[in-house]
C-alpha cells in the first residue's frame, strides 16, 4: 500500500512513524469519503441523442458515421445511460422530429449529450448540421433544408446538470462547390465557426477547431470518434481531462494536421461518463493502526498506541509487545560481542592484495596469525607473477595505509590501540589514538542512547511530505512540539500549491534506486538491486552493468599480458604492403619466424603479379642471336636463369671487359643526365655514326664494351617518350621495366633531356654528383657507364 506522501508503511515502521501512520489513516479515510459522495453525486438520470448520417442522396456518402454513431450509442449504454436514442441518415423532418421527441426526453435529465456525425456547414456564423436529403442549391436554402446548431442547444437547455453536444462534422464540405450565393455579403466558412455557449454547464466539443477541416480517415471509425471511445468512457475520469486526451491522441495520428477543440465551461465538481468504482466502508482507525505497527521493533510505538487509542480490543496485545521489546532491547544491551583480532582485519582487507610486499609486512607484524600458511603462499605465487611479468608492477602502498583504510570505520578502541604499536611511526598514528579515545568514552557510558522523542520521528519522516493533511493531523497530535511553528507553516504552503495545480504522483521506488546508483563502480550494488527490484524495467541494464564491472575488475587484477614477438610486430607492419623487397628482407631477418610460410606465399604472389605486370603490354624480343655471336667471340652473357638469381644491390658483369653493373631496387631510380656521346636532333636521338639507339634522356642503353642493347622482354628497338616530348612515330610510356648493360632495373622514371645538368663526378664508389646530388653510377675499366637520381 503507497501513502500519500510516497512512503510506504513499511518505511515508516523501520522509523517507528506512528503519526506518519496516523496520516495515513486520516487520508485513507478522506479518500473512501471522496469516492464514496462522488458515486452518490453522479447524475441520477442521464440520455443522449446519437445521429450518424453517412447516405447522402445528392453529395457521394460517408463511410465513417454509421459507424461511429454505433458505436458511441453502444458506449452511452454500457456506461449506463438511462435512455440513449439512436438514429441514423435522417432526412430534414426526420431530424428536426428526433431533436423535438429528445428535447422531451431532456427537460427532466441530470445530464443530456447529442452527438452527430456527417456534413456541417458555417454561414454567416452559425452553424449547422446537414440531413441526408439535403441539395443546398443556394445559400438561402440552408435555414429549410438544414438544422442548426442553436436548435440542439435549445432542446437541452432544461437539462439540470450538463449540455453536451459533439459534432464530428467538420469534414470537407461537398456542397460548397455547386452552392448558390444569393447574397454577395453572406460568408459560408470552412468547417465550423466558434461559438460560446449562453448557458453554463454546457460543453460543444468539434471534430476540428474552428475554421479547420476533419479527416474522415481510413479506418472503420474517424480519428476523432476513435479518440472518444478510447477515453471519454474511462471510470471516473473528468470529462475536462478526457476530452484533454482526445485532442492529444487526434493531433498524433493525424500528425498535427487536425486538433479538436471544446468550447464552453463547467463547474468545479467532477463530472464523468462512468462511475467511478465504489469503495466499501473503511475500517476503524485503531484496527488499521494496529496492523500497520503491530510488526514494529520501537517500544515506543506500542507505548504512544496505547496512549492515543486506551478502548481498543488490541490494548493487552500492543501492551504485551512493547514488554517484550523492552525486555528484549535490555538483554541485547547486555550483550557486546567481542571485536574482531587486528590479524584478522588486516587479513580482510589484504587478503585480494597483488603487492607480495603487503603478505611479507603481515607475516612480520602478524607471525602467529592463523593465516601465515596463506599469506607466505600468496606472497610467493605473486613474486613468482612479478618475475616473470615483462611489464613493471606499480610500487604497493605502504603496509600501515591499508591496514588504516581498512580500519578508521572499526568501533572498537582495541583495533586502534593495536594499530598505534605496531605502526608507530604511520602518519595516522594521532588519527588512531584520537578515533581510540572517542570510542572508549562512548563505551564508558555502558548504556545506549535513549530513542529520539516520538514527535522527532514523526516530524523527521514527515518533513517532506506534500500531503497537508497530515500536517494538520501532527499540529492536533503534537500540539507542544517545538515543530509546530514548522508544520503549521508547511501546511499552508501545501495547501497554496494543491489550489494551483494538482501535485503530480510520486516516481516508483524502483526509479529512484536506480537514478541514485546507476553510476555506481561497485558490481554487488547491483547484483542487490536485481535481487530487490526483480520486476524493474532496469533489471537488464543493471544486470549488464555488473557484468561490465566484474569484467573491468578482473581484467585490472590479471597480470599484464607478454609483449608480442619482434618477427610478429614486423609481419603485422608489412603483411599488406605491395613491394616483394619487403617480404625478401623480413625472410632474411627472420628465417625461423612462424610466420616465414605466409611471407614466402606473400612474395610469390607479388613476383607473379609484378612479372605479368612486366610482360603483359609488348612482346620480348627476340636476343638468341645476338647470344650466339657474343658466345661465338669468347664472350659469356648471362643467360635468363642467371639474371633472375640477381638480387638486389648485387653487382655483376656481363663479360670480362665489361663496366660493373648493379641490380636497383624498383622505384628507387631517376636518370638525371647522360655521358654526352649522343646527339638531339628534331625527331629523335642518333648517334654519332647516324644510327638509331635506344636511349633514355639523351643516353644510350647499349653496353659500349659487349654491345648488349637489347630492352630485356619488353621494348626490343624503339623510341621511349620522354615526358610528352615526341621523339619518333613509335612511342611508349616512361616508368618500365628495362635492361641496362644486361641487367634488368626496374621503374626508371623517363623525364626530358637537360642540358643544364653537370655531369656526375668519376668515382668508383659513384654517390654524389657535382651539385651533391645522390646517384647511382654504374663504372668499369672504360668510365662511366650512366647515372642516376635516387628518389
Amino acid at each position: 500500500m503507497v501513502l500519500l506522501a510516497g512512503a510506504t508503511t513499511s518505511d515508516i515502521l523501520a522509523k517507528g512513524d506512528l503519526g506518519g501512520i496516523m496520516r495515513w489513516v486520516a487520508a485513507t479515510i478522506l479518500a473512501l469519503v471522496f469516492y464514496g459522495g462522488a458515486g452518490q453525486a453522479l447524475a441520477e438520470k442521464r440520455v443522449a441523442l446519437v445521429i450518424g448520417n453517412s447516405s447522402y442522396r445528392n453529395v457521394p456518402s460517408l463511410p465513417n458515421p454509421r459507424n461511429d454513431a454505433v458505436e458511441i450509442a453502444s458506449l452511452f449504454r454500457s456506461a449506463g445511460f438511462s435512455a440513449v436514442d439512436a438514429r441514423r441518415d435522417l432526412g430534414i423532418s426526420d431530424m428536426r422530429r428526433a431533436i423535438s421527441d429528445f428535447a422531451e426526453m431532456a427537460s427532466d435529465a441530470d445530464v443530456a449529450v447529442v452527438y452527430f456525425a456527417g456534413h456541417g456547414i458555417e454561414v454567416d456564423g452559425a452553424n449547422y448540421v446537414i440531413p441526408v436529403d439535403a441539395k443546398l442549391s443556394r445559400d438561402f436554402d440552408i435555414e429549410d433544408e438544414a438544422v442548426s446548431l442553436d436548435r440542439i442547444l435549445k432542446s437541452i437547455e432544461p437539462t439540470r446538470r450538463l449540455r453536451l453536444v459533439i459534432l464530428d462534422a467538420c469534414r470537407d464540405n461537398p456542397f460548397l462547390k455547386t452552392m448558390k450565393r444569393t447574397i454577395a455579403s453572406r460568408s459560408i466558412g470552412r468547417g465550423l465557426a466558434k461559438v460560446e455557449p449562453a448557458i453554463s454547464d454546457t460543453l460543444i466539443a468539434f471534430a476540428a477547431k474552428a475554421g479547420s477541416v476533419a479527416l474522415d480517415g481510413d479506418a472503420k471509425n474517424s480519428p476523432f470518434t476513435a479518440a472518444l471511445l478510447h477515453n471519454i468512457a474511462a471510470p471516473g475520469l473528468d470529462l475536462r481531462i478526457a476530452f484533454g486526451r482526445v485532442r492529444d491522441e487526434v493531433l498524433k495520428v493525424t500528425n498535427r494536421h487536425q486538433e479538436p477543440f471544446v468550447y464552453g465551461s463547467l463547474g468545479g465538481s467532477v463530472i464523468s461518463i462512468v462511475d467511478a468504482p465504489k469503495l466499501p466502508p473503511p475500517p476503524t482507525t485503531d484496527d488499521i493502526v494496529w496492523n500497520a505497527v503491530k510488526d514494529s521493533t520501537y517500544p515506543a510505538v506500542f507505548e504512544e498506541f496505547i496512549a492515543k487509542f486506551p478502548t481498543t480490543p488490541h490494548l493487552k496485545a500492543a501492551e504485551s509487545r512493547r514488554d517484550e521489546l523492552k525486555q528484549a532491547q535490555a538483554a541485547a544491551a547486555a550483550r557486546i560481542p567481542p571485536p574482531p583480532t587486528a590479524d584478522e582485519i588486516v587479513w580482510t582487507a589484504i587478503r585480494d592484495s597483488n603487492y607480495p610486499a603487503i603478505f611479507d609486512d603481515f607475516l612480520g607484524k602478524f607471525p602467529a596469525s592463523k593465516h601465515r600458511t596463506e599469506a607466505q603462499s600468496r606472497s610467493d605465487e605473486l613474486k613468482k607473477q612479478i618475475a616473470a611479468a615483462a611489464a613493471r608492477v606499480p610500487p604497493p602502498p605502504t603496509a600501515d595505509e591499508v591496514v588504516w583504510d581498512a580500519i578508521k570505520g572499526s568501533t572498537y578502541p582495541a583495533i586502534f590501540d593495536d594499530f598505534a604499536s605496531k605502526f608507530p611511526a604511520s602518519p595516522h598514528l594521532a588519527d588512531a589514538l584520537t578515533r581510540r579515545d572517542e570510542l572508549k568514552k562512548q563505551i564508558a557510558a555502558t548504556q545506549a542512547p535513549p530513542p529520539p522523542a516520538a514527535e522527532d520521528i514523526v516530524w523527521a519522516a514527515i518533513k517532506g511530505s506534500r500531503d497537508p493533511a497530515i500536517f494538520d493531523e501532527f499540529v492536533s497530535k503534537y500540539a507542544s512540539s517545538p515543530h509546530i511553528a514548522d508544520a503549521r507553516q508547511r501546511r499552508d504552503e501545501l495547501t497554496k500549491e494543491i489550489a494551483a495545480a494538482q501535485a503530480p504522483p510520486p516516481p516508483p521506488a524502483d526509479e529512484i534506486v536506480w537514478n541514485a546508483i546507476k553510476e555506481s563502480r561497485d558490481p554487488s550494488i547491483f547484483e542487490e538491486f536485481s535481487a530487490k527490484y526483480s520486476s524493474s524495467s532496469h533489471v537488464s541494464a543493471a544486470l549488464s552493468r555488473r557484468d561490465e564491472l566484474r569484467k573491468e575488475r578482473a581484467a585490472a587484477a590479471a597480470p599484464p599480458p607478454a609483449p608480442p614477438a619482434t618477427d610478429e610486430i614486423v609481419w603485422n607492419a608489412i603483411k599488406d604492403g605491395r613491394s616483394p623487397a619487403m617480404f625478401e628482407e623480413f625472410l632474411s631477418k627472420f628465417p625461423e619466424s612462424v610466420r616465414s610460410a605466409e611471407a614466402r606465399e606473400r612474395l610469390k604472389a607479388l613476383q607473379a603479379v609484378q612479372l605479368a605486370s612486366t610482360n603483359a603490354t609488348l612482346p620480348a624480343p627476340d636476343t638468341t642471336r645476338q647470344r650466339e655471336g657474343l658466345t661465338a667471340i669468347g664472350i659469356k652473357v648471362l643467360s635468363d636463369s642467371e639474371e633472375a638469381a640477381l638480387k638486389q644491390k648485387a653487382s655483376f658483369k656481363e663479360c670480362e671487359k665489361c663496366p660493373e653493373m648493379v641490380v636497383v631496387p624498383p622505384g628507387a631510380f631517376m636518370m638525371i643526365g647522360g655521358v654526352g656521346e649522343c646527339i638531339e636532333t628534331h625527331h629523335g636521338i642518333v648517334s654519332p655514326q647516324g644510327d638509331v639507339r635506344p636511349f633514355i634522356r639523351g643516353w644510350p642503353l647499349r653496353c659500349h664494351v659487349c654491345g648488349m642493347g637489347r630492352l630485356r622482354r619488353r621494348w626490343g628497338m624503339q623510341w621511349v617518350q620522354a615526358l610528352g616530348q615526341r621523339l619518333g612515330p613509335r612511342e611508349t610510356t616512361g616508368d618500365q621495366h628495362f635492361l641496362v648493360g644486361c641487367q634488368e632495373l626496374c621503374s626508371l622514371v623517363v623525364g626530358p633531356h637537360r642540358q643544364d645538368v653537370p655531369p656526375p663526378e668519376r668515382s668508383r664508389a659513384g654517390i654524389c654528383d657535382a651539385s651533391g646530388n645522390d646517384v647511382i653510377v654504374l663504372v668499369g675499366s672504360l668510365g662511366v657507364s650512366g647515372a642516376g637520381q635516387l628518389r
